[in-house]
């Protein structure tokens, strides 16, 4: 049996800090993925932490996760499951 997460399982992708030597090519990239324009990428990710994506596969987070660390940004995956009332 292999240990991780369920494959119905669904995360928020939230970028927690940035490499500033690689601005522009992160603001590039925050553009891409979420459809932002470049004052609002730019806007964004001067007040992290900052969801990047949310309800994403584990296979999609981590795809984000390799695309954001090769340019030494930190993206954690986090559970997008709701909490229960009460």
């Amino acid at each position: 049996m292999a240990i991780g997460p369920n494959a119905d399982e669904r995360f928020n992708a939230v970028l927690v800090r940035i490499d500033w030597d690689r601005k522009i090519h992160t603001i590039k990239l925050v553009v891409e993925i979420t459809g932002i324009s470049i004052a609002g990428a730019k806007d964004f990710i001067e007040h992290l932490p900052r969801t990047v994506k949310r309800n994403v596969s584990d296979e999609e987070g981590r795809a984000l996760r390799r695309r954001f660390d090769a340019l030494g940004a930190y993206l954690v995956l986090e559970s997008s499951a709701q909490p229960l009332p009460g």
